[in-house]
């Protein structure tokens, strides 16, 4: 099973919700869907595409991100 990082899976339930694919939001940031994974797992740090991920999908951020900072 993946295991998401917090933000990863707010984007992950947020997707579903508006029924947007990785593929879509990937191509709409400008990256692989790989790399989108990647970063929603936590194996890739990318502050720069977690804001633009974010921003597309109205997520507030720095909240999710502050959480995953207190966890590590």
């Amino acid at each position: 099973m993946t295991e998401y990082t917090k933000f990863g899976l707010e984007a992950r339930k947020i997707l579903i919700l508006q029924r947007k694919s990785m593929t879509k939001l990937a191509k709409e940031i400008g990256i692989s869907c790989t790399y989108l994974s990647e970063i929603l797992r936590g194996t890739r740090k990318s502050e720069k595409y977690k804001e633009k991920i974010a921003q597309i999908l109205g997520m507030p951020v720095n909240e999710l991100t502050a959480e995953e900072r207190k966890a590590n």
